[in-house]
């Protein structure tokens, strides 16, 4: 119970699909926020969660191409193998309604790895809301960030760095840091 004796309960969920197209592209599309807010005061109101409707375009431009010839153990047959890409430049256009909002938001994002630890990343807005009105380069969204992957081949687990940095309407700065460690076992 809150210090205004309101308190809430909800349930929501996301679904989504990834997919390849044209062995060039990868066609992805979610929705978020499917679910509704219940809310514990006189009234009991119920409320439907702004949902958001994201689908985006992307592809990876390798700057080499790894792969190697082994046979296989199975019958001898030759096949090759082809590695990821350690240097890349990974392109990406999205778009993003949420129910609320008059204009969808179409987002450019590039992520580009110069070397097999350090990854930089940025995006922007090309087309979106400003203020209730559709406009070209809105400035409503735009991040940038940085990873770095600790190399460190002794331990029995990798870790990654990683720093984004985002518009923020609410931060009285308007901008937004936001410091990660990922471990994967």
């Amino acid at each position: 119970m809150g210090a205004l004796g309101l308190s809430g309960s909800g349930f929501a969920f996301d679904a989504g699909a990834r997919l390849p197209f044209a062995n060039m592209f990868t066609f992805g599309a979610s929705v978020q926020n499917i679910g509704f807010m219940q809310w514990n005061n006189a009234s009991r109101t119920s409320e439907s969660l702004p949902f958001m409707i994201r689908a985006g375009l992307s592809t990876e431009v390798p700057f080499e191409n790894t792969s190697y010839e082994s046979r296989t153990a199975a019958i001898g047959e030759v096949e090759t193998v082809y590695q990821p890409p350690v240097h890349y430049l990974l392109v990406s256009l999205d778009g993003v309604f949420v129910r609320g909002n008059n204009n969808p938001t179409v987002m450019l994002g590039a992520e580009y790895s110069p070397t097999e630890l350090f990854q930089v990343r940025g995006g922007l807005a090309l087309l979106g809301d400003t203020f209730g009105s559709f406009s070209i380069f809105p400035m409503s969204v735009f991040s940038g960030g940085a990873s770095y992957r600790i190399a460190a081949n002794e331990l029995p687990f990798t870790m990654q760095l990683d720093y984004a940095a985002m518009n923020d309407m609410i931060i009285p700065g308007g901008l937004s840091h936001h410091f990660s460690v990922f471990i994967e076992l």
